[in-house]
């Protein structure tokens, strides 16, 4: 897969606030900022796949997890 720097109207480097719908329950509520995303692969099943850093730790969200700040 190919790391992205532009992807859905995101840009690496933007801020983005975490929702409540995260599965990630540390991130709720925080922000982050976008690190580079992967487009999604539907012949495999696989969403857009986006890389955001919150607190200097990376992890991996869908788009529905987060919102542009």
């Amino acid at each position: 897969m190919q790391r992205l720097t532009t992807l859905e109207d995101l840009n690496a480097g933007d801020t983005v606030t975490v929702g409540q719908q995260c599965r990630i329950p540390e991130c709720r509520g925080r922000s982050g900022h976008l690190q580079y995303m992967y487009a999604a692969q539907p012949e495999f099943g696989t969403p857009a796949e986006f890389i955001v850093s919150v607190d200097g730790i990376s992890r991996p969200l869908t788009r529905v997890e987060f919102d542009p700040a």
